[in-house]
């Protein structure tokens, strides 16, 4: 009898902290959500002048880490190919494909990307894009910097005005993240530099695509 009530006991307990384990795992989440919304409002109330739509990540597309992400706002929301793709606190990419109701976007960790971008402290001008990497913490690279470059490690690349067919346009000085080192590029005369993105691809869920 005793054992009978203390397996009971037992697996109510259990059955209270597997609840408890999934209220955790569902505050965490919100709290998680709630951040990234933050960060977003805070960028949008600080850029008025430009138009900016929410979206949600749904899932990623291919074999690299997060190189195409697919988002849940199309044509029927006015996205259009080319427009550019922010998170709260940092570059995300560019919109290459758009249906009436999802977009994919290439990210920065994309080899193709080819985005320019300028060294913050310098204001030396560069082509943005991926690195082919087997590593899960990926990077990206600014090239075609001038070989006489002050730029040096720790310093800050961030977007340069784009305008592109009307509709593709990205604010100034928007961040993409920090330069880690710096190499001469063979056999042109230029150097590239490495960047660890502000933006953490594996736990991105929010962003906003730049619509005017």
């Amino acid at each position: 009898m005793l054992s009978c009530q203390f397996k009971k006991e037992n697996d109510e307990l259990k059955k209270e902290v597997e609840e408890l384990r999934l209220k955790l795992v569902d505050f965490e989440k919100f709290k998680k959500e709630n951040e990234e919304l933050n960060k977003l409002l805070n960028f949008k109330n600080s850029n008025r002048n430009i138009k900016l739509l929410g979206a949600n990540v749904v899932a990623k597309v291919g074999g690299e880490w997060f190189d195409i992400l697919l988002i849940d706002v199309g044509s029927n929301d006015g996205v259009k190919k080319g427009q550019y793709v922010i998170a709260g606190n940092g570059f995300v990419g560019q919109v290459i494909e758009v249906n009436p109701n999802n977009s994919k976007v290439m990210t920065i960790l994309d080899e193709m990307a080819n985005i320019p971008a300028k060294v913050s402290s310098t204001e030396d001008i560069g082509l943005l894009t991926g690195i082919k990497s087997i590593n899960k913490d990926k990077q990206c690279k600014i090239s075609m910097l001038p070989y006489d470059t002050k730029a040096k490690e720790g310093d800050l690349v961030v977007t340069t005005n784009i305008i592109s067919e009307g509709d593709s346009i990205i604010q100034d000085n928007i961040l993409i993240g920090k330069i880690t080192s710096i190499e001469e590029e063979k056999p042109s005369l230029t150097k590239v530099a490495y960047i660890k993105p502000e933006v953490d691809f594996k736990k991105l869920e929010k962003v906003m695509v730049i619509i005017k």
